[in-house]
């Protein structure tokens, strides 16, 4: 439920003055909702899958929508004092109201870890990110890279994804 404005025909609008108007929408759409996630540990790696479905309250532009997340992430410790972890993910947004559209998102990385000592780890990532959306062809693409020294007590450094 909600409100939307529509282009009124070209004699009232001459008539009245106004082009356009508001009026009350209604649609009732049903959305399966799923959630599936894999994951497996091995000794010095893993590697996880998931995907999910259903309604999100939205993100602002697209208020009710249909949402979509699937990702893929792995990690490897195998190398002494060293964690290497990467992955990839996309998100979708389908508004259900009276926007057309969708608002997508790519985003893909990597990182790596150094165990200084048994408390500090040195670490640096780099992501990329690219934005999208239908109705209007807005793109956006990012990288972000990242450095830093990590506090953690334990014998593998930590992990970054």
């Amino acid at each position: 439920k909600g409100l939307q404005e529509v282009q009124l025909d070209p004699v009232i609008a001459a008539l009245i003055g106004q082009t356009s108007s508001i009026q009350v929408f209604y649609k009732k759409s049903y959305i399966p909702s799923s959630n599936v996630s894999l994951s497996r540990s091995f000794r010095k790696s893993s590697v996880s899958l998931s995907y999910n479905q259903g309604v999100s309250p939205g993100n602002g532009v697209y208020l009710t929508s249909r949402s979509r997340n699937a990702g893929i992430f792995g990690g490897y410790t195998g190398i002494r004092k060293w964690d290497f972890s990467g992955g990839f993910a996309y998100s979708q947004l389908v508004g259900l109201g009276f926007i057309q559209g969708s608002y997508s998102t790519w985003t893909g990385g990597g990182g790596v870890a150094y165990r200084l000592s048994n408390l500090f780890s040195m670490s640096g990532r780099v992501d990329s990110r690219r934005a999208a959306l239908t109705t209007s062809g807005f793109q956006r693409d990012s990288v972000r890279l990242s450095f830093g020294v990590t506090v953690s007590p334990g014998e593998m450094p930590v992990s970054l994804w």
